[in-house]
């Protein structure tokens, strides 16, 4: 189960046929072989929506990190207190200096 979780979170090349999750269709025509298009462009496809799901499970796991993150640092090291406070002293400063600025006294 694990490692199906984590297969989910891989990129895969979407151009390398041998990495679709259906075999490419291939003929051999006059000596050549020629892999059909259209099962090309399906298993590309089937690709690309493997790695969009990877690149949004991605990002929902960098968000949820970095809440969890923000509320240990917080709960630690008070910051959000620490913030306001630094708005207080900065809404007092302006307070002082405005009437300067305008002209008063």
């Amino acid at each position: 189960m694990l490692s199906a979780i984590d297969s989910l979170f891989e990129l895969l090349n979407p151009f390398d046929y041998t990495q679709f999750p259906t075999p490419v269709k291939e003929d051999t025509v006059l000596g050549v072989t020629v892999q059909d298009p259209v099962s090309w462009l399906s298993g590309m496809l089937a690709t690309f929506g493997e790695d969009i799901v990877a690149l949004v499970l991605r990002g929902a796991f960098l968000v949820i990190g970095g809440l969890l993150v923000w509320r240990v640092l917080d709960s630690t090291l008070h910051i959000s207190e620490q913030i306001q406070a630094a708005q207080q002293q900065q809404l007092q400063i302006v307070e002082k200096v405005l009437p300067l600025l305008i002209g008063g006294v």
